[in-house]
């Protein structure tokens, strides 16, 4: 396994763990941390992105085993909303990857980040 593809099982663990403790709100959290972390590093915030989706991905599911009520309720929910099913599912997965790349960006751009090179001018 490619260290790259560890750190990115590791930050959706951060992500899964953040979010099943603090809710939503640990998204950008621990998105803003990551960037912070690896202000130089490539794909950053697309990195946050994707494993903030997984996370996400994986709470919604891991409760859908059969005889679990939450596919029943998601289709009940996606009617009632007259959407269809797929919507849900998929904007459950985007919102967490927009907030994982926008606080990452943001992070990584933060004058104090480690790693970063001070211009000329800021020696």
């Amino acid at each position: 396994m490619s260290r790259t593809w560890l750190r990115l099982i590791l930050l959706a663990l951060a992500f899964a763990l953040g979010t099943s403790v603090l809710g939503w709100w640990a998204v950008p959290a621990v998105g803003a941390v990551w960037g912070l972390m690896n202000p130089a590093g490539r794909r950053v915030a697309f990195h946050a992105g994707v494993a903030a989706a997984i996370a996400w991905a994986a709470l919604v599911l891991l409760p859908a085993v059969p005889g679990a009520p939450v596919i029943s309720f998601a289709g009940k929910l996606a009617a009632t909303m007259q959407l269809p099913g797929w919507v849900l599912a998929t904007v459950e997965v985007l919102f967490p990857f927009a907030l994982a790349w926008a606080s990452a960006t943001l992070g990584a751009a933060a004058p104090g980040a480690r790693g970063r090179a001070l211009a000329p001018h800021q020696r």
